[in-house]
């Protein structure tokens, strides 16, 4: 499986779509790194509604990098 941090540009939208079709099985690292993907635009656009929504579900298997990253960013989006 590609990860992040070891993509290549060329490669960040193929490592997002097979951790997509992951995390909609379920998978809890998947959905912690598509909800990373759109946190940071890694392979799509920022997005940090859609963001929330995958950390959310990884946060909800128990995930707490997950969980600290909603808290993040809404404290971020709190300043603005």
């Amino acid at each position: 499986m590609l990860l992040p941090g070891h993509w290549c540009r060329e490669s960040e939208q193929e490592a997002f779509h097979w951790y997509l079709q992951a995390a909609n099985q379920g998978n809890m690292d998947a959905q912690y790194w598509i909800g990373y993907s759109y946190d940071h635009g890694r392979g799509v656009k920022q997005d940090y509604e859609q963001a929330i929504t995958w950390y959310r579900k990884a946060a909800n298997q128990g995930d707490a990098l997950s969980q600290s990253n909603i808290v993040k960013i809404l404290n971020e989006q709190q300043k603005n």
